[in-house]
């Protein structure tokens, strides 16, 4: 059984705080490339053609491709998304915890799906394409939850 997790709300600012002026930023840049080359591989030769085919049947304009604010967002994404789950880890002292990683990926996976679950509903779109995105999305959280907890050597002394 999982250990309840006390979390003081001024010690998860501090701790927080201290790994903003101490930080050991190297897991956090690793996640963030780590999920945007998942989302290279991913939205590319492993489901680009099914995604592409079921997003846009009739077909689409190839020459609005070059818009950069197509990669500026996904990778704002990425880091904001990295920030939170990094953010999660440390403030539960989840670090080195098999049980509570595994608990803080599955709520954040959890969370994600039930968000997103309704667009296809709403959009009348197929619902594979939700499927797509939300295996996307609980693939990189995961690897983002272990890499802050085994690769944070700082944070686990930030919040100890």
């Amino acid at each position: 059984t999982l250990a309840p997790v006390a979390m003081d709300p001024i010690a998860a600012l501090e701790c927080a705080a201290n790994w903003v002026v101490k930080g050991d930023y190297l897991p956090l840049a690793f996640a963030i490339v780590t999920h945007m080359m998942l989302g290279m591989v991913w939205y590319g030769p492993l489901f680009g053609r099914l995604f592409m085919a079921l997003a846009h049947p009739e077909g689409i304009d190839h020459s609005k491709d070059d818009n950069p604010w197509l990669y500026i967002c996904a990778m704002a994404g990425a880091v904001v998304s990295n920030l939170c789950i990094h953010a999660v880890v440390v403030a539960t002292h989840a670090q080195n915890d098999i049980a509570s990683m595994t608990a803080i990926a599955l709520a954040v996976i959890l969370v994600d799906f039930t968000a997103n679950i309704r667009q296809p509903l709403f959009e009348h779109r197929p619902v594979q394409i939700t499927l797509i995105h939300q295996l996307y999305h609980a693939s990189a959280a995961a690897m983002a939850v272990f890499y802050f907890a085994f690769l944070s050597g700082t944070s686990a002394e930030a919040s100890g």
